[in-house]
C-alpha cells in the first residue's frame, strides 16, 4: 500500500464517521453502518488498515449510542 492509498482510506473512513456521528440504537441506523462499512472494506480489497480503522470507528459509535441510550 502506498501513501496515497493510505490517505484515501483515512479520508473515506473519516467521511464514514462524519456521516454516522450521531449514533442511535435504531436497527435501520446500524444496518446502514454495516452496509457502508462493507462497501468500504470491499473497495479497499480487504486491506488491514481499512478494516482496523472501520472496527475502531464502529466501536466508538457503539459506545456513544449505548451511552446516549442510558441517559434517556
Amino acid at each position: 500500500m502506498d501513501t496515497y492509498q493510505a490517505y484515501r482510506i483515512f479520508t473515506d473512513v473519516w467521511r464514514f464517521y462524519r456521516r454516522h456521528s450521531k449514533p442511535t440504537m435504531d436497527e435501520a441506523y446500524w444496518h446502514d453502518v454495516v452496509r457502508e462499512a462493507e462497501e468500504l472494506r470491499k473497495r479497499y480489497q480487504d486491506l488491514g488498515l481499512c478494516e482496523e480503522l472501520l472496527a475502531a470507528v464502529i466501536n466508538v459509535l457503539d459506545r456513544q449510542a449505548r451511552k446516549e441510550e442510558k441517559h434517556e
